[in-house]
């Protein structure tokens, strides 16, 4: 199992949120596309 900690990013850079969301849906968004590659 995959285990994911994208809150650990929110803790560090509060002050910096929207760019910290942009960052957390491309985070997203790769894990997403590596979770597609290993179950087809």
């Amino acid at each position: 199992m995959i285990t994911l900690d994208p809150d650990n990013r929110f803790v560090s850079i509060p002050k910096r949120a929207s760019e910290a969301l942009k960052l957390d849906r491309d985070y997203w968004k790769r894990q997403y596309l590596d979770l597609q590659s290993f179950n087809p």
